[in-house]
């Protein structure tokens, strides 16, 4: 089993068990989120416009893709998830999450989630700062720093006026 440990600075990787100690650490790679990718490799975010894809036994940067919504870059991605095909990310210090197509960068949705927390509950929240996937439920569970609630959401199209 492979496990990798990431703090902001560090991230670590471990051949066997979660609680040995790492076999191999990479200091000095800011890090803001990471996730499996397709069985295969690890997406990564430090916080910019650009995911990295590493190799999740060595750790090392495999390649890169900038994320881009109308053509313009969309800078600090935070926390990740891959579902559906599709990398998600929160964008730090705002309510939005992106859903980017991995081979291009491109942001193919954009979620806003004001709504979730009610007056009072924001008062007293951070930022929007957790977004993870049940494929089994197909529902995503989207929460933040001092959130009172995890949210159990289905991202559906937004509905049109005519």
């Amino acid at each position: 089993m492979t496990c990798v440990k990431l703090t902001y600075s560090l991230a670590a990787v471990s051949a066997t068990t979660p609680a040995s100690r790492p076999s191999r650490a990479h200091r000095g790679q800011e890090a803001a989120g990471i996730v499996t990718f397709d069985g295969s490799r690890l997406v990564m975010s430090d916080g910019s416009a650009t995911l990295q894809f590493r190799d999740p036994r060595t750790f090392a940067l495999l390649s890169t893709v900038d994320v881009r919504l109308e053509g313009r870059p969309v800078h600090r991605l935070n926390e990740l998830e891959y579902a559906r095909g599709l990398v998600w990310a929160n964008v730090w210090q705002t309510d939005r999450i992106v859903a980017i197509d991995p081979a291009t960068g491109n942001v193919v949705k954009v979620v806003d989630a004001r709504g979730l927390l009610d007056r009072a509950e924001r008062f007293r929240a951070d930022v929007l700062n957790g977004i993870a996937y049940d494929s089994r439920r197909g529902a995503f569970y989207v929460t933040g720093k001092r959130w009172p609630w995890l949210f159990e959401v289905r991202f559906v199209p937004e509905e049109k006026n005519p």
